[in-house]
């Protein structure tokens, strides 16, 4: 599974837990939280609706990941960019490492769009190692991926949309989608 990974400091206490607040078993993946010596109970002048990330004097740092039995944390994605595919949820990052790891992609993003029926559905923005041979891409990611995390839908681009900091900018992936 793609990720950073990173050792835990002795005086932090992270746990991965599932969406019912369980802890997580190694290798389990589900949401990271955290517990540092300066850890603080909330916002100033905010009410209400930041408190969710703070709970049981552990706050919920957004990051999905897991922690391997050699106690290494590894970052798999963050729970706002989870695809809700029909109530199957993925990180797009599983499905973006599965299309990298094809020799005729150089980078893509997956991202969803609702189909004619409002069903999300993948779509992924290419940039080819030259000429794209999309079936064999689509074999790959069929083999590789559950079906409904196959991209429906492949849009070659000559680079992916970035945001001032460099990284991609996923805020613009739909608008792009909606112009083609």
């Amino acid at each position: 599974m793609p990720g950073a990974a990173g050792y835990i400091a002795p005086d932090v206490s992270v746990q991965i837990v599932d969406d019912n607040g369980t802890i997580c078993e190694p290798g389990q993946q589900g949401s990271v939280r955290v517990r540092t010596p300066v850890n603080v109970g909330g916002y100033i002048d905010e009410f209400g609706q930041t408190k969710a990330p703070f709970r049981d004097g552990y706050f919920d740092t957004g990051d999905l990941g897991y922690v391997t039995p050699e106690k290494m944390l590894v970052i798999t994605g963050r729970k706002k960019e989870v695809l809700n595919l029909g109530g199957d949820k993925v990180s797009p990052r599983i499905i973006e490492h599965t299309l990298t790891a094809h020799y005729g992609v150089h980078e893509a993003v997956a991202f969803a769009v609702p189909n004619g029926l409002g069903i999300d559905e993948v779509w992924a923005l290419i940039v080819p190692v030259g000429r794209l041979d999309e079936e064999a891409l689509r074999k790959h990611c069929r083999e590789k991926l559950a079906e409904t995390h196959v991209p429906a839908r492949f849009i070659i681009v000559a680079e992916l949309p970035r945001n001032a900091n460099g990284k991609v900018d996923r805020v613009q992936l739909s608008a792009l989608a909606q112009g083609d």
